[in-house]
């Protein structure tokens, strides 16, 4: 089972999933998997940092997608703003800083988690059907896009 608080704030969002034909089909210490038999979102996270919360989406061919370049392409005004709420919910609850109060961290994480899973499902309402059909020309788009976020890092791809 994913670790706590994690597995009660996603559990907690399952019927939601289910409204968008996904039923979890995975549950590790790290990692919570919601699958509609082709499809799958696959929700992560660390086991030191916390709130940190990475999303992938899994297509048909076995293909993985970070959710945050499949936002920037598909709905990057909205990640903007939705980045900017995330950070508010860092800065409020100061979870970038070393904690000092457990239980000020602990909600802090929920409320991360929690908006970061609306969020999420919000998108996926909205673009579900841009996702199942990607098409050659995105998943160009997604590669160009990858590679110059990895160059960032100082990391080479396909060398």
């Amino acid at each position: 089972m994913m670790i706590k608080p994690y597995a009660t704030v996603l559990s907690s969002f399952a019927s939601r999933f289910s409204e968008i034909g996904f039923a979890m089909s995975n549950d590790a210490d790290f990692t919570m998997t919601f699958s509609n038999g082709s499809y799958s979102i696959e929700i992560s996270t660390e086991k030191y940092y916390h709130p940190s919360i990475t999303t992938r989406f899994l297509d048909a061919s076995g293909g993985k997608f970070s959710m945050r370049l499949v936002r920037e392409i598909l709905s990057p005004e909205q990640l903007i703003k939705d980045s900017k709420d995330l950070n508010a919910i860092k800065l409020h609850y100061h979870l970038d800083e070393p904690v000092v109060d457990i239980d000020m961290q602990e909600k802090g994480v929920i409320a991360f988690v929690s908006l970061a899973m609306e969020q999420l499902l919000d998108f996926l309402s909205s673009h579900k059907d841009e996702l199942f059909a990607m098409n050659d020309s995105f998943k160009t788009e997604y590669a160009t896009r990858e590679k110059a976020l990895l160059k960032n890092f100082g990391l080479e791809v396909g060398k």
